[in-house]
């Protein structure tokens, strides 16, 4: 995974150094990936672009602190690790109390949800 770069990538096993596939450049900030039990990869991130808090498109513009304070929305995100292609998962409005979202975890028929600026998590359904 590449937080910089809005990309997932696969690298070879007997080489690391390898990249062998990658997503799309994504529309949000993949952080803590891992393997769903379908064998998807999880992950979920903040939004780069919002019209509130700003672009962070670029690593030259961003500013740890500022982007802390500065409450984004959210994308959690399955992404199949062969073809790369992903599928949200869900996704969410910013939110004063509950925001900086940085993992996603799938539990039965849920979701859960973490941030790095908060001290607590976030569920929700996923049935229709």
């Amino acid at each position: 995974m590449s937080s910089g770069l809005f990309t997932v990538v696969a690298y070879s096993n007997s080489n690391p150094a390898r990249p062998l596939r990658s997503t799309k450049p994504l529309a949000f900030i993949p952080d803590n990936l891992h393997m769903g039990s379908d064998g998807n990869l999880i992950t979920a991130g903040l939004i780069a672009d919002d019209p509130v808090c700003g672009n962070v498109r670029s690593p030259n513009e961003f500013d740890l602190e500022a982007f802390a304070v500065c409450p984004r929305p959210f994308v959690a995100m399955a992404i199949d690790p062969q073809s790369m292609e992903g599928k949200d998962l869900a996704r969410g409005p910013a939110n004063d109390s509950f925001s900086n979202v940085t993992m996603a975890l799938l539990v039965g028929n849920d979701i859960w949800i973490g941030t790095f600026a908060g001290d607590r998590v976030a569920y929700r359904s996923l049935k229709p």
